[in-house]
């Protein structure tokens, strides 16, 4: 195979309603596009970067940037027979993570659509597009769970009708960013909504060792996970809390460092690593860290931030497959006593938890909800036909699509309305 052409599409969608924490509320949702051109065959990958580098240190400008003049060249007119040839073209630059990401996810859309597979299907290899007589069909795989995540509003009254809303709807797993002033008064008005809902908190590393006795004030609410309470560089506060506390920490931060995984579970800061495919750096790098955590004994998921349907199904893809699983996802006492230990344990002692408890189950391994964001809901324009959710009796869930490659194609029309600027390359 040989890859003939790159193009780039910076575009701006906007949003129905205001996405993102308090000190960088967006109105419009700003991604890359790219598709490559392998033979007569195309393929699409998409990532969502802010237009300034205020909550990470990459943007859309130089991501646009980093993907036409340093990476595409060194693709083009590249013949290549696994996906892996061409990453490893890239191999002499640090970072740029997300237009790595970007790049991969359009080549591996092309390639699974040259193999007649579906990207889950092409993907399920060791090595992707690699030969696995063992390799399911999308089709065959049980469906993902969803959660929605909520982060701080200015009107509460409207939040608290959208959670009431969802849990009426049908979904029973949420996330709830914790920020300075919409805390301990949050979750507990929010409390009767939720009903027998799952939760979990997520603090984005903000808090100090001053404020670890919040993590116990919150444990009265019973959340299923607190996922990333300390900075990345504070793995022994992380170590030491969650030992204390007996609820499952998550790590989300730092984790685009192959080492880090490392450290991390040496200090045993966390039960449960969260990869964003985006900041990992790529689909090969992110299903090595998955591989890396079922040998760690730890958990695993996959999420990403706010995005289009098509990158919703790169994420569902990658969250499909058989590393990403709950392996010894816990605490010490159920790693060590397998699939009979007494949840009660693990901090699940009332009616909230009861089922958060088969979740966390270790011995039998299941996968962590992956995020939900409902296209029709959230954007102006439908660049992507927005996916559909499957009501079943364990809620809400998706169901992957059997159809080549991520099963998506844009609408050309809308994607020329939304587009910034494009570059070609041939």
């Amino acid at each position: 195979m040989q890859l003939d052409s790159i193009e780039l599409y910076q575009i701006t969608v906007p949003l129905k309603r205001p996405y993102g924490p308090p000190q960088y509320r967006q109105t419009a949702l700003s991604s890359i596009l790219a598709r490559v051109w392998v033979g007569d065959q195309c393929g699409w990958g998409e990532v969502s970067v802010p237009l300034e580098p205020r909550l990470s240190d990459e943007w859309t400008e130089s991501v646009f940037f980093t993907a036409q003049t340093l990476l595409a060249p060194l693709w083009l007119g590249e013949e290549f027979s696994l996906p892996s040839d061409m990453t490893e073209k890239w191999s002499k630059f640090q970072g740029a993570n997300s237009a790595k990401y970007l790049l991969e996810c359009a080549l591996l859309d092309a390639c699974a659509k040259i193999a007649g597979k579906s990207a889950v299907q092409y993907l399920y290899p060791e090595t992707p597009g690699g030969f696995d007589v063992t390799a399911p069909k999308a089709s065959e795989l049980p469906p993902l769970d969803v959660y929605i995540s909520y982060d701080q509003e200015d009107d509460f009254d409207a939040f608290y009708n959208r959670v009431a809303k969802a849990v009426t709807d049908g979904f029973n797993f949420f996330e709830l960013k914790i920020r300075p002033g919409w805390d301990f008064s949050m979750v507990n008005a929010l409390w009767s909504a939720l009903g027998e809902s799952m939760f979990f908190l997520s603090f984005d590393g903000a808090l100090e060792e001053q404020h670890s006795d919040m993590l116990y004030r919150f444990r009265d609410f019973c959340p299923i996970l607190y996922n990333q309470p300390f900075s990345q560089y504070n793995l022994s506060l992380s170590a030491q809390m969650c030992e204390s506390l007996k609820i499952p920490f998550g790590m989300t931060d730092g984790l685009s460092n192959p080492d880090m995984l490392g450290i991390a579970v040496e200090a045993r800061a966390a039960d449960l690593y969260g990869f964003n495919p985006q900041r990992v750096g790529g689909w090969i790098k992110t299903k090595s860290q998955l591989a890396q955590c079922k040998q760690f004994n730890v958990g695993a998921r996959v999420w990403s931030e706010l995005t289009t349907p098509l990158g919703q199904r790169q994420m569902y893809a990658l969250a499909s497959q058989k590393n990403n699983a709950m392996f010894g996802f816990g605490c010490e006492a159920a790693q060590a006593e397998g699939p009979g230990y007494n949840s009660e344990q693990a901090g699940f002692e009332d009616s909230h938890n009861q089922s958060g408890a088969d979740l966390v189950r270790c011995g039998q391994p299941t996968r962590f909800p992956v995020p939900w964001f409902d296209a029709n809901e959230c954007f102006d324009a439908l660049l992507f036909p927005a996916d559909e959710l499957e009501k079943t009796d364990d809620g809400l869930q998706i169901r992957l699509s059997d159809a080549p490659g991520w099963g998506l194609e844009p609408d050309m029309d809308v994607l020329d309305d939304l587009t910034e600027q494009s570059f070609e390359i041939s």
